[in-house]
C-alpha cells in the first residue's frame, strides 16, 4: 500500500452538526409553526371586524323584532347573544310573553355556553310563568338555579321557582326552595324575602297548633 492509500485509510470521518443533519425537519417544524400563527392571528382579525360590523347594524335596530333579525345575521358575534337578550327583556317590559319566550329559546340554543345564560334560563322562566306556562317555567328555573353557587342569577331563579311551586300548588317543594334560599344567601335581598316568606307561611300552622293545644287542655 502505498503513502497516500494508507493514509486515506486512516482518516475518521466526523459526522456533520446535530442542527445540520436536522435542518430540513427544523424548517418545517418552523413553517408549520409559523403557519398556524399567521392562521390564529388571521382568524382574530376576521372576528375582531365582524364584531366591530355587527355592532355598528345592531345599533341600528330600535325594536326588539329589528335586534332579533340583526342578531339572526350575526349569530356567533358576542354582539347578537346581547342583542338577543336585549330584545327578550324589551319583550318583557312590553308585556310581549310570547315573543319573548321565543326570543330566550333562540338565545338558548344559538349560546349554550354563554356566560349570560344562567339570566336567559330565569328570564324565560318568568316569562314563561308571565304566559300561564308554569311547568315549563319551573323547568327552566330549575336549570337556572344548578350549577355556580356564586352566580348572581340563582338567588332570584330560587326565589322565583318557589313562586312558581306555589302557583302549581306545590307548597311542600315551595318551602323546601325558600329554606334553602334562606341558608345559602341570608344576607340577600332574596334570602331575606325568603325568611319573611317561610314566617308569614308558617304562621297559620302555628295558630293551627296552639289552636289544636287549646281544644285538647
Amino acid at each position: 500500500m502505498d503513502p497516500f492509500t494508507r493514509e486515506e485509510s486512516n482518516i475518521v470521518e466526523v459526522d456533520k452538526p446535530w442542527l445540520l443533519r436536522n435542518i430540513v425537519p427544523l424548517c418545517a417544524v418552523a413553517l408549520l409553526v409559523a403557519a398556524v400563527i399567521i392562521g390564529i392571528l388571521s382568524w382574530n382579525l376576521r372576528q375582531s371586524a365582524w364584531e366591530s360590523e355587527a355592532r355598528l347594524e345592531i345599533m341600528k335596530a330600535t325594536t326588539p323584532a329589528e335586534k332579533v333579525a340583526k342578531a339572526k345575521e350575526y349569530f356567533g358575534t358576542q354582539e347578537a347573544a346581547l342583542a338577543l337578550m336585549q330584545a327578550a327583556s324589551q319583550q318583557y317590559d312590553e308585556r310581549d310573553y310570547a315573543s319573548a319566550v321565543d326570543t330566550y329559546n333562540l338565545y338558548l340554543q344559538e349560546y349554550p355556553k354563554h356566560p349570560l345564560r344562567r339570566g336567559a334560563l330565569l328570564g324565560r322562566g318568568l316569562a314563561m310563568i308571565a304566559n300561564q306556562q308554569i311547568e315549563p317555567a319551573i323547568q327552566s328555573l330549575q336549570e337556572a338555579t344548578q350549577g355556580n353557587f356564586d352566580s348572581v342569577y340563582r338567588p332570584a331563579a330560587m326565589f322565583e321557582l318557589a313562586q312558581a311551586y306555589a302557583q302549581s300548588g306545590k307548597k311542600d317543594l315551595q318551602v323546601e326552595v325558600l329554606t334553602k334560599l334562606s341558608e345559602d344567601y341570608a344576607t340577600s335581598l332574596y334570602g331575606r324575602r325568603a325568611i319573611e316568606l317561610l314566617a308569614e307561611l308558617n304562621q297559620p300552622v302555628a295558630a293551627q297548633e296552639a289552636s289544636d293545644e287549646q281544644e285538647q287542655g
